[in-house]
């Protein structure tokens, strides 16, 4: 078991496999500014706050300071193509997430345009793979459906605000496909948990955990000394599929040791 972790770590399973990166400290305060992750979605996070009857955790747990703080809370999911729901078959089309057309996410998705840039590089290096096929499967769909702006690879980005997380897996992605999240806000203290691991990874603004989300469970059930944002990168294997995209190599540590 590895207890605390707050330092650049990487975790290799038995057969060298690097199933977890983490990367403290990799984004800069003026990347992930309070202004750009404030002002084009606080209305719509404070509507989602309001979010009636709630069917599962992910529609719950939500914390936001006494009078909503800065953020609010909720969770908006930006796609530039995934199924609807009960339509994922290989035939089906893919459309525009709901919270893409909402007021504001066009302004939010361009101020933040510079951090996407910085996600799909460290993509690159952390899982070439992973980043061809990404890359691949967007440049797909968006040569069926043109979309005014989508500066990531990934299949779409959940902004979760002011949220405990309990202990899940991540069932939308292959197992060898990253979830790829970032830390923001202004929360002082905080840690994200990997059961399979025994660790708890210190989780401030501007650190980015990519992890094999299918595989491994894990959690954020608390924070202090403000308020919490993720934006949990993912990519969706059935989108994948849709576009003949093959399933990414596991990264290896050897590779990488080798350079």
């Amino acid at each position: 078991m590895f207890g605390v972790i707050d330092y650049p770590s990487t975790v290799v399973d038995v057969h060298g496999r690097v199933i977890l990166w983490y990367l403290p400290d990799i984004v800069a305060p003026f990347r992930i500014s309070v202004k750009g992750l404030r002002d084009p979605l606080q209305s719509s996070m404070l509507g989602v706050s309001g979010n009636a009857s709630p069917c599962t955790w992910r529609q719950t747990n939500f914390f936001p300071p006494a009078g909503g703080g800065l953020f609010g809370s909720g969770c908006l999911n930006f796609s530039p193509g995934w199924f609807q729901q009960g339509h994922e078959r290989l035939t089906d089309d893919v459309h525009i997430s709901r919270d893409m057309l909402k007021k504001g996410a066009p302004s939010f998705i361009q101020e933040n345009y510079p951090l996407e840039l910085l996600v799909n590089a460290v993509t690159s290096v952390i899982n070439p793979d992973l980043y061809s096929a990404g890359l691949q499967a967007i440049q797909a769909i968006q040569n069926q459906q043109p979309i005014t702006l989508w500066p990531s690879i990934w299949s779409g980005v959940a902004v979760i605000v002011n949220r405990e997380t309990p202990y899940h897996r991540d069932s939308g992605g292959s197992i060898s496909m990253y979830d790829l999240l970032v830390s923001a806000g202004t929360h002082q203290m905080c840690h994200i948990e990997v059961a399979e691991l025994g660790a708890e990874f210190v989780y401030l603004p501007g650190t980015i955990v990519a992890l094999c989300g299918k595989v491994l469970m894990h959690r954020v059930v608390s924070w202090g000394g403000g308020e919490r944002i993720c934006a949990a990168h993912f990519m969706k294997d059935g989108v994948h599929n849709r576009f003949g995209q093959p399933r990414p190599a596991w990264p290896v540590l050897e590779d990488y040791l080798s350079m």
